[in-house]
């Protein structure tokens, strides 16, 4: 999944967080507290998804491509 295609849900949750009373100051000056979901393209073992989930997660913080066979399905912003 590219960055130009999840970069919308992430844009949305931001989107849903200050519509339900957040503070974007409150995110700039805090680290971030989200939850992303992800969906796998095939099954793959708990120790292969833990993996691709922590490359996925380093991926959006950097604004890349995430890895092949995962794809972020919504973010929650806590």
């Amino acid at each position: 999944m590219t960055y130009e295609e999840y970069k919308d849900l992430i844009s949305n949750a931001l989107l849903d967080y200050c519509k339900n009373g957040g503070s974007l100051v409150y995110l700039a000056l805090h680290d971030m507290k989200g939850e992303y979901i992800f969906s796998f393209d095939e099954p793959v073992s708990e120790s292969e998804k833990k993996d691709l989930i922590t490359k996925s997660c380093k991926a959006i913080r950097q604004g890349r491509d995430l890895p092949p066979g995962i794809r972020l399905k919504a973010v929650i912003i806590k």
